[in-house]
This record gives structure tokens, sequence and C-alpha cells, in this order.
């Protein structure tokens, strides 16, 4: 007798040890697993790579960090959602509607604000707001939903059809018995369920019929987790493949080699160990979740303590089938970790939510908002509108402001409309932020849009893409081209002598055009304008072409020289090989000649200019900021030569 006391007292003693170092846990999901058939069809399946390529394909990598206002629990610094996503919930009282039998509005609210936090602390980009809240009614899904025929009838019989709300829809039960007595469940997009079950979950408010209510971070716990799996992921510890998942449920019982996840990232199945329709694959993309990136994962259940797992002394939670201690994700959102530990998506899972929004988006016509302008330039004055549209949360505050505020006359403000007028003088990209927050900072997104203020950037210098421009005769034919102009939404070619010179092309208006002297130009000087225009106005450049009558016989006339150019520090023009016929005729024989030369930085803005008398002249640019200039040369104030001139430092 005194033997068996010890004994009990032992036992309880260990009981007492044993809850003292493993924490209390989120009771288990009742979210099935993929059959072996549906598993091998995963995307991701045995090609892991096609979820990173996705996430930099789709912008991840470039969404730009943001500050959530106030003081938070988690993740006050996230990454900017790229998803703000609807959540409709569904409130089952008893049958006599007490308020006290289920939890309360504001209650359901905080449960989406707090799983929210979750996501964010996750760098998922993903975010949630409370679309709609509705209560019932009903002893039976108050308390006694006890098999899968049940739950689909759940979630289907709140599907409006069509249903108006859109958005995922959250059912909170209070209780729930076997065999569906786990703390939720969700609809995996990968498995068939009846109409208007898509997109559903439900989790379990309390403990026991007429126990305690469980406490918020459980509650919330699990429905960040469950919303996880109507986004596509899986239990970290998803048995994978399985012969038979009746007997084999767990990553840890799984005693086949082929088709238990190993803790080792690297190693793979092979042929000579029985593998052999998976010979050579890595058994972290063809096992357990199928993603690598998470790490294997024994099932947790009561096996953490201070989000450490809890090593056995020996079995199957200790180490895998080829001796590696267990490094179980243990912060993990779908591991059956505890309640407060729960922080973390991989960089595969949010890979497969992201995924998963574009089935989302058509199964609920769920639209992200856009901002809507007539044009992507503000001139001033102008008094250009941009706004927010599509379905915004009835709950936000919407906030705008712009950046560089020098930029605009007006830099921030409220409501979904921003209207926009050019400060004096400015030029330059902008950028336009709409920021959504909702009540008590439970949400927060941001949108943003560029656009331009004033005239386009100066004219690009002109490519050459065939022929020539030296000494163009009568039927040649030059192609030329210029760089994109920052802040350009059209481009202009213009003939500044229609006598002389065509300006045409198939593409005339756009960035290439196309050069001709007419047949009727004599040999001289002509020029052509080209720039770019938007709704403020055009900005124009100029370039000089010298034509000769190639037809008469003879050498053609020569032209000037301007060299060298591009140029650093000084730049030098001979004037002496000026063709003598068209010199002559231009300035009508009038001696002594005197040259007015010009440097521009803009058609009407001469950055340096002098006189000269001598046909050989030194222009020095150590003033001169680097840029696109144009050089005119003037003689007895007759335009001779004007010629594109890059100058660099």
């Amino acid at each position: 007798m005194k033997n068996l006391y010890i004994l009990l007292t032992l036992i309880f003693l260990s009981v007492l040890y044993t809850q003292a170092q493993v924490e209390q846990y989120d009771p288990d999901c009742s979210t099935p697993d993929l059959d072996s058939a549906t598993a091998v069809a995963l995307p991701y399946y045995d090609n892991n790579q096609i979820l990173e390529t996705y996430l930099s394909e789709h912008g991840y990598n470039s969404l730009p960090y943001i500050n959530l206002p106030g003081p938070q629990t988690r993740a006050a610094t996230f990454l900017q959602p790229k998803f703000l996503v609807p959540i409709n919930v569904y409130i089952y009282r008893n049958g006599a509607n007490d308020i006290n039998s289920s939890v309360t509005e504001a209650e359901a609210s905080n449960y989406v604000c707090l799983a929210n936090e979750i996501y964010r602390a996750s760098g998922a980009a993903i975010e949630f707001y409370l679309n709609r809240v509705e209560f019932e009614a009903n002893e039976f899904f108050n308390n006694q939903v006890s098999s899968s025929l049940h739950v689909y009838d759940l979630w289907s019989r709140k599907r409006y059809i069509p249903d108006p709300s859109q958005g995922i829809n959250v059912h909170f039960i209070r209780y729930n018995n076997q065999p569906e007595d786990n703390a939720g469940k969700a609809s995996l997009p990968h498995y068939i369920v009846p109409p208007y079950a898509n997109y559903s979950l439900y989790v379990r408010t309390h403990n026991i019929p007429s126990g305690g209510q469980r406490s918020d971070t459980e509650i919330a716990s699990t429905l960040a987790h469950e919303i996880g799996h109507t986004l596509g992921l899986l239990h970290t510890h998803h048995p994978g493949r399985l012969l038979s998942l009746t007997f084999n449920e767990q990553n840890a019982t799984i005693s086949n080699g082929c088709l238990q996840e190993a803790v080792s990232r690297s190693k793979s199945n092979y042929w000579y160990d029985g593998c052999l329709t998976t010979n050579n694959k890595k058994k972290c993309e063809i096992n357990g979740d199928f993603l690598c990136d998470t790490e294997a994962d024994p099932r947790q259940t009561g096996r953490v303590s201070s989000c450490n797992y809890v090593y056995p002394v020996s079995g199957d939670y200790r180490e895998d089938n080829w001796g590696d201690l267990w490094t179980p994700p243990t912060r993990n959102i779908m591991s059956y970790t505890t309640s407060g530990c729960r922080s973390e998506f991989s960089r595969g899972q949010i890979a497969i939510m992201w995924m998963q929004m574009e089935h989302f988006q058509n199964f609920i016509n769920y639209q992200e908002p856009i901002i809507s302008t007539s044009s992507s330039s503000v001139c001033s004055g102008s008094g250009k509108s941009f706004t927010l549209a599509g379905t915004l949360p009835i709950d936000a505050f919407v906030q705008w402001e712009v950046q560089p505020a020098s930029l605009v006359t007006t830099a921030n403000g409220t409501g979904t409309t921003a209207t926009l007028s050019a400060a004096s003088g400015a030029k330059g990209n902008g950028k336009i932020i709409f920021t959504l927050t909702g009540a008590s900072n439970c949400y927060i997104a941001q949108l943003q849009d560029t656009f331009w203020v004033g005239l386009p950037n100066d004219p690009t210098p002109l490519n050459v893409l065939t022929g020539s421009f030296n000494n163009m005769c009568v039927g040649s034919y030059v192609q030329v081209s210029i760089s994109p102009i920052p802040g350009a939404e059209y481009y202009s070619w213009i003939s500044n002598d229609p006598s002389g010179l065509d300006v045409s092309g198939s593409m005339l208006g756009a960035l290439i055009a196309g050069l001709q002297p007419s047949t009727s130009s004599p040999n001289g000087y002509w020029s052509f304008s080209y720039g770019a225009g938007n709704a403020c106005g055009n900005n124009i450049g100029m370039f000089g072409v010298i034509i000769n009558n190639c037809g008469g016989g003879g050498d053609p006339d020569p032209i000037p020289i301007v060299y060298p150019n591009p140029t650093t520090s000084s730049l030098a023009v001979r004037l002496t090989e000026l063709p003598t016929e068209s010199f002559a005729k231009r300035i009508k024989d009038e001696t002594p000649v005197t040259y007015q030369i010009y440097l521009y930085d803009k058609p009407s803005t001469a950055v340096y200019s002098t006189e000269s008398k001598s046909k050989e002249i030194i222009i020095p640019l150590e003033n001169v900021a680097a840029g696109n200039y144009y050089l005119q040369v003037h003689a007895n104030k007759e335009l001779i030569l004007q010629e594109q001139i890059i100058i660099r430092k």
C-alpha cells in the first residue's frame, strides 16, 4: 500500500512538472489533410522555385515598409499590405438569443484586429477589415455542430445569392462536439465543397459548452490559422504523400523513409532506398507541407514551452528517421504551437497565399482600390484630381499626402479625392499616397501613384539611326530618334523651314522621325525642332542641317566643324570651311563679318555668349554645368549654324 501511495505521488508530481514545463496549446484544427493525388498536383510540389519567382514577379520584394500609428502589440513597422480583405462575421447565440451565450460584436471586431497584428508580424502583406457582423439565435449552431455535413451547412447557408458582401465568412460558435470538436476548421481551396461554402471557416469561442470563454489571444490565433487555410496553406506538420492517411497522420510517426520529411533541407529520396517513383527528389519539396523553407514538423501539440520545442527523452517526436533532432517552426502560424507564439509565415507560405488571391478575387469579385486620374501631369493652376476608387472598407479613414511636398501648392489632406496644383516653377516626379486606416488602427493600407509636375524635361540628344547629316542631298533620308523624356505625354517633330526640309515618317509624333530635303530646297542651312509635351505645354529643342544640291556635279560644299562633341572643358568652332556660296547669299556679301556665338540650355536661355571676327573660336566651358546644350552661330546676326552639344564633367 505504501509503495502504491509513493507511485501515485510520483505520477502526480510528474503531471505537475509536465504542466509547468509545457504551456497550454490551442486545440487542434479540423481542416483535413490532402490526399496524395491532390498533393502531387500542387504547382509547388517538387518545385519550390515557382514560389520565389511568383513573389519576385508580383512585387513582394519591392514593397515598402510603413509604420502603424499608435501603440501596437506586434509589428509597428511592417510591409505595405498588398491585399486588404473583407471579413464577414456570423455569431450564433443560443435559442433564447441570450447576448451572453456567445461573443459580442466588439469582441469579434477585436479578434479580427488581433489577427491583423499576427499577419503584420509575419510580413505577409495581407490585412483584413470587418465588413459585416450578423447574429442568429440558433441552438444547434451555437454548440452542437458535430459532423462535416453540419459544417458545410453552417458555411453554405450564409452565402447570399448573389453575395453582396464579398469576403471571407467567419462563423463564431460557442462549442462543437466530436468528431468536430477542435478549435476551428476552414475550407481548403484544393477540395470541392458544397455551393457557397468556399472561403469559409469557423472558430470555437468556449472551452466547454458551459465553461469559460477562450482567451482573446487563443481565439485570434485560431482565426489567423484558419484564414491561412482558406488561402491555401497546409499545416507545417502535414503528412505529405501517404499510403494511408488513416494510420499515418503525423510526420513523426511515418516510418517509411520515402514519406517522412527530413530535418535536413538537402536530403533527397533515392531509388536504392526503395523510393523508385521519387528518385532524386528533395524530401522537403515532396513530403510534409511540401515547403523547404518551413522546417520539418513532427506535430508540436502539447510540446511547446516559451515558444521552444520540448524534446521527449526518446522516440519519434525527438528525432527524425535519420537521427536528426527535430527543429520545428514553433512560431509558425500554421503549426500546432501555443497561441501566443504564432507570428510567422515563411516566404513560401506567403507566395501560396498571394497565388490563391487570384482565385479569391474571382470567387468574391474582390477589387483592389485604384487611384484614377484624367492625366499624369500636374500643372500650375490646373486643379488636377486624383481619386481613390473601388471597394473600400466602410469604416476607413482616408488621408493623402504628396512627396516631395515642394512640388505642389497643397501637399496633404483627407478624403478619397486629392486636387493638386503645381507650385511656382516646380518640375519633376511626384508621388501621391492614400492611406486607409481602420478604427483604432485595426488595419492600415496605402495606395500610391506617381505623376509629373510642370513641363517635360529638356529634350535629350538626337540619335541617328540611319543615314547621315553630313551634306544631305536632295533625295537623301535620315532617320533619327530621341530617348524617352521624363514628363512627356507626346513628342513633336517640326520643320522650321518647310520649303527646305520635310519631317515625316510612320512614327511621327513618337520617339522616331524621318528627315528628308525637299526637291525644291536650295543649298544652305536649315533647321527643325523636336521635343516633348504634356498637359502643361511643350518643351522644344532645335537642330540644324546643311543641305547641298549634290545633283549639280562637283564636290559638295563643306560644313562647319564643332569639336570635340561630347566635350568636358572647352569647345572649338571652325568656320573657315563655311560653304562660300551659301554663306555669301545669306549675309549678302556684307563685310566685315562679325560672328555671334550663343550656348543655350533652353531655346530661350543662353548660358554663354560672345562675339568674334575670327573664324576659329574657342568656347571655355569650365563654368558651365554638365548637360545638353544648343550652340548657335550667327554671321552679322544671320543664323548660319546650330548644333546640339553634350557637356560631361
